[in-house]
C-alpha cells in the first residue's frame, strides 16, 4: 500500500470516527436531558445543605472557586487531548440546548433564554472546532510520518 492510499484510508477512518461521535452526542444529549432531573434534585439538595452549613457567602465562594478550578483543569485537559475535549464540549452544549429548549414555556421566551440558547450553540461550535483541529493535527502528523518514511 503506497502512502497516498494509506493517507486516504487514515482520513476515511477519521471521518467515520467523527460521524459516529456526532450521532452519539445527539443520543447522549437527549438521554441526558431526560435523565438529568434526578441529578438536578441532588445538586439542589447539596446546595441547600452547603448554605445551611457554611452560609450563603461561603457556598457562593466555594462554587466560584470550584468553577475556576474546573476551568483550569479543562485548559490542561484540552492541551492533553483536544479531540476528547471537543467531544465533551459538544455533549455539554447539546445537553444545555435540549435542557433549555424543553424548559421553555409555551407563551413567551425571555432574553436570558435566547442568550442561553445562543451560548449553547457557541459551545457546540467550539467543540466541533476543537474536534476538527485535532483531526487536522492528526492528518498533518500522518503526512509528516509518511514523508519521514519516504526520506532516503
Amino acid at each position: 500500500m503506497d502512502s497516498t492510499q494509506r493517507q486516504r484510508k487514515d482520513l476515511r477512518q477519521i471521518f467515520r470516527e467523527h460521524f459516529v461521535e456526532y450521532l452519539l452526542v445527539i443520543a447522549v444529549a437527549l438521554v441526558g436531558k431526560f435523565g438529568a432531573s434526578p441529578i438536578e434534585h441532588y445538586i439542589t439538595q447539596a446546595y441547600i445543605a452547603a448554605v445551611g452549613v457554611i452560609g450563603l457567602y461561603g457556598t457562593q465562594f466555594l462554587i466560584g472557586a470550584g468553577i475556576v478550578s474546573l476551568g483550569l483543569f479543562a485548559h490542561w485537559f484540552k492541551g492533553k487531548n483536544q479531540r476528547v475535549y471537543g467531544i465533551i464540549e459538544v455533549l455539554f452544549g447539546s445537553l444545555s440546548a435540549f435542557a433549555i429548549a424543553f424548559s421553555l414555556p409555551g407563551d413567551q421566551i425571555s432574553l436570558t433564554e435566547y442568550a442561553s440558547l445562543i451560548g449553547s450553540s457557541y459551545v457546540v461550535a467550539r467543540g466541533m472546532n476543537n474536534m476538527s483541529e485535532a483531526k487536522r493535527r492528526l492528518a498533518a502528523a500522518i503526512t509528516e510520518r509518511d514523508l519521514v518514511d519516504q526520506a532516503p
